[in-house]
């Protein structure tokens, strides 16, 4: 089992992204075991359009029909769900393991505690437009992003741009930027987001001067709470872990990717 070094703060977390996803969403759908967040412009990326889970009594097996049942009328061609008790969500990872053709996603939640280890480079706030071409082609390189899903991420931005009050940041300084992320903001919480690299500039620092940016800024507006979301099986949560994040615990989704994973025409 997962365990959280602050259960009663990774609830809050989870919350805060949950909340901003619901209310920047085109449609929300209530149904008695939770909610459809579902978008029609962006229904290619998988995080946009899933079931929100609130019941705790349905089991693998009933959540994957379900999703079928939800998802594929709307033409979503994956199945992503996210049950909100975590508990309830670590007690299904054994169980979609063994469901052919679903995989368990874990995420690491991590909250800005101390500076970081070492000195990074400089980074400046930017306007998106300025980082369009970084997100360009950090998603094209994302083997999880077809040529739709690259698009239809700008749709996403313009929905979370009434909502999450986002603050852009780019490195290097006086150069095309190389590396890019965002930081949302609601309730005295900020969030440190969308964390990008150019391929051919990794390794120089970038990612690190970017977050590091976004962190104080973060401070200095004077957030309760700095956190970061990062894959649990991938290494960038070692890079943030040095950049002054603490892990908290971690979160679960199951998703089953589209069977035909080309471009839509």
């Amino acid at each position: 089992m997962s365990e959280s070094s602050d259960p009663e703060l990774l609830r809050r977390l989870v919350d805060f992204e949950l909340r901003l996803e619901r209310d920047s969403s085109e449609i929300v759908d209530e149904f008695d075991w939770g909610r459809l967040i579902y978008n029609p412009k962006s229904a290619a990326m998988w995080t946009d359009n899933y079931l929100e889970v609130h019941t705790t009594d349905l089991d693998a097996e009933a959540l994957a029909e379900l999703a079928d049942q939800v998802l594929a009328p709307r033409g979503i061609q994956h199945r992503l769900v996210l049950p909100v008790d975590l508990a309830y969500a670590d007690r299904l990872v054994p169980a979609f393991q063994r469901l052919e053709g679903w995989e368990v996603g874990r995420s690491v939640y991590m909250v800005l505690s101390r500076e970081p280890d070492r000195e990074v480079g400089p980074a400046q706030e930017a306007p998106l437009a300025a980082v369009e071409a970084v997100r360009r082609a950090v998603a094209e390189a994302d083997p999880d992003f077809n040529r739709d899903a690259v698009e239809q991420q700008f749709n996403r931005d313009a929905r979370l741009e009434s909502v999450a009050n986002p603050r852009w940041f780019a490195a290097p300084l006086e150069e095309p930027p190389g590396a890019s992320c965002v930081l949302y903001e609601r309730d005295g919480i900020g969030q440190v987001e969308t964390v990008g690299t150019m391929p051919a500039r990794r390794g120089q620092g970038l990612a690190s001067a970017v977050v590091t940016a976004a962190a104080s800024a973060s401070r200095e507006r004077g957030d309760d709470l700095t956190f970061i979301v990062a894959d649990t099986e991938d290494w960038p949560w070692k890079l943030y872990k040095r950049l002054g994040f603490e892990r908290i615990g971690e979160g679960f989704d199951f998703l089953r990717r589209p069977a035909q994973p080309a471009d839509l025409d």
